[in-house]
């Protein structure tokens, strides 16, 4: 098992499923922080039970997240029939991150 912490955006909202056997879950869409070689933008499905699903389902696209859990990586081939790298992360801890873009810029010392 791979354990890993990820950050970054909500971009698809979360949907709210019942599996097979009658638990609630949450999946969403996050769109990763962080500079890439070629440029393109990464992407993570977050999976969560319980309250976190609860907790998912209730942040808007945007919203600032860490998520930290069980990584699961694969392959898909989207309609551009390029074969990328998929990650999942079945989530033990999730945080929304409030931010103030306003007050801190990046690559600009902080004053108090």
């Amino acid at each position: 098992m791979i354990r890993g912490l990820i950050h970054g955006r909500v971009f698809k909202v979360a949907e709210t499923k019942t599996s097979a056997n009658g638990k609630a879950f949450a999946t969403a869409t996050v769109a990763l922080d962080g500079q890439f070689n070629d440029g393109a933008p990464r992407f993570a499905r977050v999976i969560c039970f319980g309250e976190l699903a609860d907790q998912l389902a209730a942040l808007p696209k945007g919203a600032a997240v860490a998520v930290a859990g069980k990584l699961e990586i694969g392959v898909w081939t989207p309609d551009s029939g390029k074969t990328e790298a998929q990650v999942k992360v079945l989530a033990d801890d999730l945080i929304a991150v409030k931010t103030t873009t306003s007050s801190v810029r990046r690559n600009e010392p902080v004053t108090p």
